[in-house]
């Protein structure tokens, strides 16, 4: 009897099954779904390479922005600095024209022009007076007479004395008629053989004649316009009721002839003394140039007359 195998509890005769094949589970293979550089497509390639450009083009902006901003907050600087430079300048200038109409003004006053009779005819210096009984003669030889120490012992206030001597030059150019005080020294006039301060014939019809000074004497014998000179300097002082005018109402007829004596006489002497030393120096060269050509014309005359007498002889 056949022994059944596997068979089952209810009789039945079916057919033993056959064991099934056990298979290997596979598991799902993942696929890498980025593609490699190689197999990048172009356009991605394309579009990468300009957000680059982009990127650098919008640094170099900012750069360019930044310094850009760095410089025009330098020029807003310097601007500043030049406006309150020319600030400065406008306020600098304002002032020195405002004092510059000050002293135009004040020379204005001061300029005044000798009058044509300053004083009459009768009024002039007596000339036949002696030098040694003259007061202003005294003056002008203590005045020459200075030494050097005593020249710092003049009493003129420190703070007038360059007004005083500007003002005194204007009184020398009205009384002597000139424009420079170093080159326009008047010439000078004598009358039988003495100095002649006030040539008649140079009296205009009013019976006015300035003064000509000689230059070539001291200025003690020249004491006989120095009361004239003394009249104009007091009468050209400015009437502005100004601390100058008070110091030259106190000034003494000394001071206003050592103004004098140290600034213009002194200076029109050593003009005149230079334009004197030019002449002679031109008279010098001009003789020369004479005995020259004389010393030429008489080798001449005697190289022929030597020449005829060898002609004749020889005849």
């Amino acid at each position: 009897m056949a022994t059944v195998i596997g068979g089952s509890d209810d009789g039945s005769s079916s057919l033993p099954e056959s064991p099934r094949p056990v298979l290997p589970t596979q598991q799902p293979v993942a696929r890498d779904l980025r593609l490699s550089s190689d197999d990048e497509p172009k356009q991605t390639q394309a579009v990468t390479a300009t957000s680059r450009t982009r990127v650098q083009i919008e640094r170099n902006m900012n750069t360019m922005r930044s310094e850009f901003e760095g410089l025009k907050t330098d020029v807003n600087g310097q601007l500043n600095r030049m406006e309150e430079r020319q600030v400065r300048l406008e306020t600098q200038q304002s002032l020195v024209l405002q004092k510059l109409d000050t002293l135009i003004e004040q020379i204005s006053k001061a300029q005044v022009v000798a009058p044509t009779n300053f004083y009459a005819k009768e009024e002039r210096p007596d000339l036949s007076e002696q030098p040694q009984s003259n007061e202003y003669f005294q003056l002008g030889s203590q005045i020459q007479g200075r030494r050097d120490h005593d020249k710092a012992l003049e009493e003129f206030p420190i703070e007038h004395i360059s007004r005083a001597r500007d003002l005194t030059r204007s009184v020398a150019r009205s009384l002597f008629g000139v424009k420079k005080l170093t080159t326009d020294a008047t010439p000078v006039y004598y009358k039988e053989g003495r100095p002649d301060f006030f040539p008649k014939e140079l009296t205009n019809r009013d019976g006015y004649c300035k003064p000509y000074p000689h230059w070539d004497i001291s200025f003690a014998d020249n004491y006989h316009w120095f009361s004239v000179y003394l009249s104009l300097w007091r009468s050209m002082v400015p009437k502005d009721s100004s601390a100058f005018e008070m110091a030259c109402r106190g000034f003494t007829d000394r001071q206003l002839l050592v103004l004098l004596h140290d600034g213009p006489f002194k200076s029109l002497v050593t003009g005149w003394n230079t334009k004197k030393k030019e002449e002679r120096l031109g008279n010098v060269e001009g003789r020369k140039g004479v005995d020259k050509e004389e010393e030429k014309a008489i080798k001449r005359g005697v190289s022929q007359n030597v020449c005829a007498r060898v002609i004749s002889t020889r005849g």
